[in-house]
């Protein structure tokens, strides 16, 4: 379970840290975490291969399975912020991507890093790869560093990236450019799954973002038809997604759906906003739309909490979260 410390603890540690090491200045954007065990390998995943591991987060974000190598720093595989961008550019994971990694998976020290595991259970492990400051290499088997492609907003001589220390904490932080760090790749292509359902239906591991309505990503049901169409899911794929799936609910507010094959997606509960424009049950309710009207007020739209699924009418003005689907 995690801990989170008070500010002013936070910003001792990130004082500690910016004293300690030279490259480093901290946000005081931290999350504490117990050592609860667990195994991995230097390679952070014990496969060098190209394999994407998806960890159901929700923006979809899929994690590569292994560190980048280096040829230049042999044994170390370190890049300066400037040889990440150049290297390996989109691919590098943004500030908002590391922070949506360290705030919702669970995060086990295993000795020599971390493993990181999502929501739907599957996980990739981060070595403990120390760094390379301005007085050399340090901190190799208790730190791990990892570069985001997003520049300081504020210090153009710094970059955003994670850092973890033991078992103690894990933080997204500003470091020098020129600090050697280690890189983990990311892609953002949309991934089907199947769940095994009679129909042969696929759903989408991640929700539709709406540029319109940041921070809750809903529609409302002409706005979800106007813009995703066929792609929406049918009543009965609603129903069939209901009736052939094992649902179970998670206390941090997020349902992982779990097909006859034992694939699965996650259904965040992001709540809903009504017809008035009020946002509620934020954490607690999931409500998803699908493209089948009932009347000229209503649609269909799945319905879930801890206790129950559910699929019946909607008012069309409410905005509600997006799910696609491909058969």
């Amino acid at each position: 379970m995690k801990r989170v410390f008070t500010f002013a603890l936070v910003a001792l540690m990130g004082l500690a840290l910016c004293t300690t090491v030279a490259c480093n200045k901290d946000d005081g954007s931290t999350t504490n975490t117990e050592n609860n065990g667990g195994n991995g390998s230097n390679n952070g995943g014990g496969n060098v291969n190209n394999v994407w591991v998806d960890l159901g987060l929700t923006s979809g974000t899929m994690w590569k399975n292994a560190n980048e190598v280096n040829a230049a720093d042999p044994g170390y595989n370190f890049y300066t912020y400037d040889e990440a961008v150049a290297a390996f550019g989109d691919a590098l994971p943004t500030k908002e991507q590391l922070e949506e990694l360290k705030d919702n998976c669970q995060w086990a020290w295993n000795g020599s890093g971390y493993t990181v595991t999502g929501r739907n259970g599957h996980s990739i492990v981060l070595p403990a790869a120390g760094h390379r400051g301005f007085y050399g290499v340090d901190f190799v088997g208790s730190d791990g560093q990892y570069w985001s492609s997003t520049p300081s907003g504020s210090y153009p001589d710094n970059a955003w990236h994670l850092g973890f220390h033991d078992s103690i904490w894990v933080f997204v932080y500003e470091s020098s450019s020129s600090c050697g760090h280690s890189v983990r790749l990311v892609k953002n292509d949309d991934v089907w799954v199947d769940l095994g359902l009679p129909s042969g239906t696929k759903w989408k591991n991640a929700d539709e973002v709406n540029p319109a309505d940041s921070g809750y990503n809903f529609y409302t049901y002409e706005e979800a038809l106007a813009a995703f169409g066929d792609a929406l899911p049918t009543r009965e794929q609603l129903e069939e997604l209901k009736d052939n799936c094992q649902w179970t609910w998670n206390n941090s507010g997020y349902m992982t759906v779990t097909g006859p094959n034992g694939n699965s997606i996650v259904l965040p509960a992001a709540g809903y906003r009504d017809c008035s424009g009020s946002v509620s049950n934020v954490g607690s309710y999931g409500r998803y739309w699908s493209s089948t009207p009932n009347g000229s007020d209503y649609a269909l739209s799945l319905h879930f909490y801890s206790g129950a699924e559910s699929v019946h009418d909607d008012y069309r003005c409410n905005g509600l979260s997006v799910r696609l689907v491909k058969d």
